[in-house]
């Protein structure tokens, strides 16, 4: 799986022995926007063992899903996917991707009369949002390149929902940006030198409402 970007986090000695002491894990998440208001933003990298200098790669593949397990880890049918393109789901077949789609997303079709859990994610191993797919629905992910980085004692795995943090999170806009590298204090928060590419979320915030953002279903953006 190629990658283009990267996230360097660094922690101090204090602050790593704090975190592990504390069973504390390193979380991202993706920031989307989709026509669907159910729509949630899920864990894509979780790493119990980060150091002192940890770089989360992101990638630069999509594929799109759905499941009729209620499941986003568990994806039952997948396809590499691009911008722009129709991912649509008839049982009894492979899916078929077609494009002409919302040039900003990935359009997921159900074209069954039964509810599906559709997604978005880098692969099958790493989902980054899921919504319910109701029969003959269709659901838009607009994957946006802001990514939220967080230490918290959820302890959840890739593809489970976060809503809220235990820590201070950062939000970090990689757009045009191959490479950003920041630090986390536990008890100062997160540094990244001020830069117009972040931004911090306080402890306890509701963060599917920071990174999910609902659009109206339309083919041109």
């Amino acid at each position: 799986m190629s990658t283009i970007q990267e996230i360097q986090i660094a922690v101090d000695p204090t602050t790593l022995a704090a975190l592990k002491d504390l069973g504390y894990a390193l979380y991202a998440l993706r920031a989307i926007d989709t026509n669907n208001a159910g729509a949630k933003a899920l864990v894509w990298a979780a790493v119990g063992d980060f150091l002192s200098q940890t770089t989360l790669a992101i990638p630069s593949t999509l594929q799109a899903h759905v499941t009729t397990s209620g499941s986003v880890i568990d994806v039952s049918v997948g396809a590499d996917v691009v911008l722009g393109d129709v991912f649509t789901y008839v049982a009894g077949g492979p899916p078929t991707v077609t494009p002409g789609g919302n040039p900003r997303g990935v359009t997921v079709l159900n074209g069954t009369t039964d509810p599906l859990t559709a997604g978005l994610g880098a692969g099958p191993t790493t989902p980054f949002v899921s919504a319910p797919l109701y029969g003959l629905g269709g659901d838009i992910f607009a994957p946006k390149d802001s990514f939220l980085v967080t230490f918290s004692t959820a302890g959840l795995g890739p593809g489970a929902v976060l809503n809220t943090s235990s820590s201070q999170s950062l939000l970090i806009d990689m757009t045009g940006q191959a490479q950003v590298a920041v630090s986390f204090d536990i008890n100062k928060g997160w540094s990244y030198g001020g830069a117009s590419w972040g931004r911090t979320v306080p402890a306890g915030a509701n963060l599917q409402k920071t990174l999910i953002t609902t659009m109206p279903m339309a083919k041109r953006a």
